[in-house]
């Protein structure tokens, strides 16, 4: 009787160790996983962000604009413009839109735009519909397709395709970030632990916005700049992701301060 009670208790200490060492192997490989989830996914969730805000219909099309327009109008004397426009008012006295041609491309004008308009604001209206067809173009690519296509089309970067697969990814990103702090919560027992862990973790995503700072400038010469300036189109971007990686660094010094706190607080209870 005694040799059974003996097997048993070896039996269930043998146990008890598995399982001690089961959840070890398990919290280890948990923290890994999770901090390797939580830096990729929300460095790309920022980086991503910042493109779909930057690509986002008013704000690209304002820029786009400001750029396009003086280069419609830099070969047309006021003269030519002033006919142009009362000719446009002219097409416009029995219907709500016209056609420009620009380029062997035509382009869709509305008439309320030209009626409420003057000469010298043409240039505009004509790059406002050259953006919006643009914008609105139909590609008909999986996000591995427009990549390929990006190479060779470098204005499906600016379009509501792309604005469309950017938000996709934004929302699996998301969900990724969320999925790698879970597991970073759930593998480190401490609260002192979990608060570092995560701090940390967004301290080192938060360091691009020094390097972003201090490279910017050298991205941007790397640019092939034809007859627009697209530093100043691009620069927006640079400023946006860079605030975003701030507050994720501050975040970060924060929330590893607390950890540090918390820490210390119970090491002074246990003495």
């Amino acid at each position: 009787m005694k040799v059974f009670y003996y097997l048993i208790e070896n039996e269930s200490i043998s146990n008890k160790k598995n399982r001690i060492l089961f959840m070890g192997i398990f919290r280890k490989s948990g923290k890994v996983i999770g901090n390797f989830l939580f830096v990729v996914c929300l460095s790309f969730f920022i980086t991503f962000l910042s493109i779909s805000e930057f690509i986002d219909y008013e704000n690209m099309k304002s820029t786009a604009v400001e750029m396009i327009a003086p280069q419609i109008t830099k070969n047309i004397d006021p003269t030519q413009l002033r006919l142009v426009h009362q000719q446009l008012l002219e097409n416009c006295t029995k219907q709500e839109k016209v056609n420009v041609s620009l380029e062997d491309q035509m382009y869709e004008i509305k008439c309320s735009e030209i009626r409420n308009s003057k000469p010298e604001d043409l240039g505009g209206i004509i790059a406002g519909a050259v953006f919006d067809k643009n914008y609105y173009r139909e590609y008909g690519c999986t996000f591995l397709d427009c990549m390929d296509i990006l190479k060779k089309d470098p204005m499906l970067i600016m379009s509501s395709k792309t604005k469309g697969l950017i938000n996709k990814m934004i929302l699996y990103l998301a969900m990724g970030t969320a999925l790698g702090a879970t597991l970073i919560l759930l593998c480190i027992e401490t609260w002192s632990g979990k608060l570092k862990n995560i701090g940390i973790s967004c301290i080192v995503i938060g360091i691009g916005y020094f390097l972003i700072i201090f490279t910017k400038d050298i991205l941007l010469k790397k640019i092939p700049i034809i007859e627009l300036n697209i530093s100043d189109m691009i620069n927006p971007l640079f400023d946006s992701l860079s605030s975003k990686l701030l507050i994720v660094l501050i975040i970060g010094i924060l929330i590893t301060i607390i950890g540090f706190a918390i820490g210390l607080k119970f090491k002074k209870k246990e003495k």
